[in-house]
């Protein structure tokens, strides 16, 4: 009990995740309930991709597509936190496989009008996600869910569910291929070019032909299978010809030859209904015997498959229809059983589909073993000359040209099938359970398969080198075997290429590949040491064996370093950049000096800096002068040094030069001197102005003492009473003349005392002794040297004269 549901069963498990069969109590109905694995709740990418694919099928509203019900974090049985989850409504039925199965172990073929009906539906709903941009990439019969019709032609009605793969049209790159899904792989996919909604349709067209004719199209189950296939036509059908047409046209190999749209696929699908095909006479047949039933697992060849116990197991109570005198059961660890009724004397057995009965696994050769019939209702086995060779209880079949006696009761193994043949007329007069027939071990699980040896257990690479490790398999096991080769490490900081080709080795035979291992250049091939592991696999992704591999990646140092600007201004800023192009972090001293103890370096002349691999710092260093002159006729230059010290035996030296600058500038000095020289113009033109000012006043005030004297005179001799009238008048009119001058010299007077006071109020300071007082040129000439004298630092005195 987890939330609202109550688990009952556990339904099965995938790469990602675990179904379980579940009661929803607050809807009062079933449901399944896909969680995530807590072992990979921590990993981002995973919990990324399984939140895409609930807003992916949130995203998608056709009857076709699962639809969820509800999802969030929810904490199942066994677990210890709570996971990521989606529900969606149980559907009993399970699956097109187990449904195609079904049909298989009757010999029986799905209907025509039934497959092209499913098909459609499934087109329907890809053209749907298609129309929202979104790509399935998984389509198979795994994938397909089954649901009840109430129409007795077509009982069954296709789901599409399982969208872990699915990616948006404008993302989707080069994806991986679940190892199921190998068979329904479109071309371009295997290859690893663009991929398109064509990639889906090609899928659904082999799971047209695998609804048609009862068999894939091509023999694939791994990565090399579908190579070899890449380029072989597509298999001829007994089909009707529009059926065919449809298979040919939906599987073309290049995406553009194919239906132009699911659209389009559905339309066809469509018009073939329209026709009336006639579906192939079933023969008649026995019921199926009980499940396979599995036990513990056990070593076999270079594959872990399982003991399975064959059993042929009867209901007397059932009427036996006779299509055959010998029925064949055949078990897989993942496969449903099958039953195959023997109705030829000559059966051949292999992974290629013209055989009479296809092992479609890579374990299995393409023409591997013949049955034959023989007198006495017996049957007996001849190996084709197989890779894996043929087994009859363990006990491997040792001449090829002569035929082995396989009796009912012992157990047959081709690959990772167990075969055992029954006599139906013995079942039918002995209508009771006969006990399982265990199959025994082959080899221990505690033996080696195969050897992995190194080149080298450890390598040294410096930055941008390149070095072969080659890695050495030998083939321990009783069978040859194809085995995936590959190096693998998180966070390397080399590139490799995995070989792409499997290594196919007989019985105790040995081969090997070489992986070219190149370190990353200047800063990206970080120093340190890295484990990694070279892994022997299967194709299905069983590791076999593993051996480790020490990756040293030594330290070099590359200081790549600045000075920007080397020459500055008094006071400005130099800035120091350092790019550590090295592939380690390095901490460097600097050290601003100059010779002459002149400069000041702030915030401080000595620091240490750490600088990442790969990482440009820039430190700002600003420049001063200790002592500054008041003013300079042309630039001082002082030289300083900035040292970069990495290592006691190794530095790096920067050289720069700073411009000392004046406190007073020059243009600044030469406006003040010419200022002070007005000034002193000023003052000597005022007081000479004074001069003749107060001289002018002088002579009009003397002037006009002496009319006033002159007046005194006239008034005295106007008294005289013996004055003519004439004469009277001629005194009279000179004391007016007189009066009239008086007046003007006092008026001038005036102006000129108003002009003197204006002067006088221009110079309110006392003006400079030499303006006071006469002075002598060769005084006054070193008076201008005191004003105009700039003192140097070094005391060299530089004079100007005005």
């Amino acid at each position: 009990m987890a939330g609202n549901y109550y688990f009952t069963t556990l339904l099965g498990e995938g790469s990602t995740g675990t179904v379980y069969r579940a009661w929803d109590l607050d809807n009062n109905q079933e449901v399944a309930l896909k969680v995530l694995h807590e072992r990979l709740a921590a990993q981002t990418a995973v919990v990324e991709q399984f939140q895409t694919e609930i807003a992916t099928l949130r995203q998608l509203n056709h009857p076709h597509i699962i639809s969820i019900l509800d999802s969030g974090t929810i904490q199942p049985p066994n677990a210890t936190i709570p996971l990521p989850y989606f529900a969606t409504l149980y559907r009993p039925l399970g699956n097109l496989r187990d449904y195609l199965n079904s049909y298989h172990e009757h010999q029986k073929r799905l209907p025509v009008a039934q497959a092209l009906t499913l098909a459609r539906q499934i087109a329907d709903a890809l053209a749907h996600a298609h129309a929202q941009n979104i790509l399935h990439l998984d389509v198979k019969p795994e994938n397909i869910l089954l649901k009840e019709a109430k129409d007795p032609d077509n009982p069954v009605t296709a789901v599409l569910t399982d969208f872990g793969l699915s990616h948006h049209l404008r993302t989707v790159t080069r994806l991986r291929i679940q190892p199921g899904s190998w068979p329904y792989a479109a071309p371009e996919r295997v290859e690893g070019l663009a991929i398109s909604p064509h990639s889906d349709t090609y899928a659904l067209t082999v799971l047209l032909h695998l609804m048609l004719v009862g068999q894939l199209p091509y023999p694939i189950t791994s990565q090399a299978d579908a190579y070899e296939y890449l380029e072989a036509p597509v298999p001829p059908t007994s089909l009707p010809a529009p059926l065919n047409a449809i298979i040919q046209q939906g599987m073309a190999k290049q995406p553009a030859h194919r239906y132009p749209a699911a659209v389009a696929l559905s339309a066809a699908l469509a018009a073939a209904l329209s026709h009336p095909f006639t579906d192939p006479e079933p023969p008649a047949t026995l019921p199926p015997p009980e499940p396979v039933q599995l036990a513990k697992t056990v070593a076999l060849a270079e594959k872990t498959f399982a003991t399975i116990e064959v059993g042929n197991r009867i209901d007397t109570a059932q009427t036996w229809q006779k299509p055959s005198e010998y029925r064949l059961l055949i078990a897989h660890e993942d496969e449903r059983d099958r039953i195959v009724y023997l109705d030829k004397g000559l059966i051949r057995i292999g992974r290629h589909p013209s055989n009479d009965i296809c092992l479609n696994n890579e374990y299995v050769s393409a023409y591997h073993a013949v049955l034959e019939r023989t007198p006495g209702r017996k049957w007996q086995v001849l190996d084709k000359g197989s890779d894996n060779r043929t087994y009859i209880d363990d006990n491997p079949l040792q001449d090829s040209d002569q035929p082995t006696p396989w009796e009912s009761k012992q157990t047959l193994r081709i690959g990772p099938y167990f075969l055992q043949w029954q006599d139906v007329a013995h079942l039918q007069k002995n209508g009771h359970d006969q006990p399982s027939i265990p199959i025994p071990r082959t080899t221990s699980p505690d033996d080696a398969l195969v050897e992995l040896t190194l080149s080298a257990a450890k390598l040294e690479l410096k930055p941008g080198q390149t070095a072969v490790l080659t890695l050495s398999v030998k083939n321990k096991s009783h069978a040859s075997g194809h085995y995936h080769l590959s190096l693998e490490g998180s966070d390397l900081p080399v590139t490799w290429q995995n070989p792409t080709e499997p290594l196919k080795l007989l019985t105790n035979a040995t081969g090997s590949v070489d992986i070219p291992l190149t370190a990353l250049p200047g800063s990206a091939g970080r120093a340190g040491q890295y484990p990694c592991k070279a892994v022997v696999r299967l194709s299905d992704g069983t590791i076999l064996t593993d051996d480790t591999l020490q990756l040293t990646i030594p330290a070099e140092a590359r200081l790549v370093a600045d000075m920007h600007p080397s020459y500055v201004l008094d006071g400005a800023t130099t800035q120091i950049r350092l790019d550590n192009q090295g592939n380690t972090p390095q901490t460097y001293r600097l050290l601003a000096r100059d010779s002459a103890d002149k400069l000041l370096f702030y915030p401080n002349p000595e620091r240490v800096v750490t600088v990442q691999n790969g990482v440009s710092l820039a430190e700002n260093c600003e420049v001063r002068a200790k002592r500054r002159p008041i003013i300079l006729l042309k630039p001082k230059i002082l030289p300083f040094t900035i040292q970069i010290i990495s290592s006691p035996d190794k530095e790096e030296t920067k050289n720069g030069q700073l411009e000392v600058l004046p406190r007073l500038p020059l243009l600044a000095a030469l406006i003040i001197l010419a200022l002070l020289g007005g000034l002193i113009w000023a003052w000597q033109w005022a007081s000479a102005r004074d001069a003749e000012l107060n001289s002018a006043i002088e002579t009009l005030q003397e002037e006009k003492a002496q009319q006033q004297s002159e007046e005194d005179d006239l008034r005295q001799q106007l008294a005289n009473p013996n004055l003519t009238e004439a004469q009277r008048n001629d005194l009279l009119a000179t004391r007016t003349a007189l009066e009239q001058s008086g007046r003007d010299k006092d008026e001038e007077i005036k102006k000129l005392t108003a002009e003197k006071d204006q002067l006088n109020s221009l110079a309110t300071n006392k003006p400079p002794e030499f303006v006071q007082k006469p002075k002598t040129e060769a005084e006054q000439d070193q008076l201008y040297q005191t004003v105009v004298t700039a003192s140097d630092p070094d005391g060299d005195p530089t004079t100007v004269k005005a």
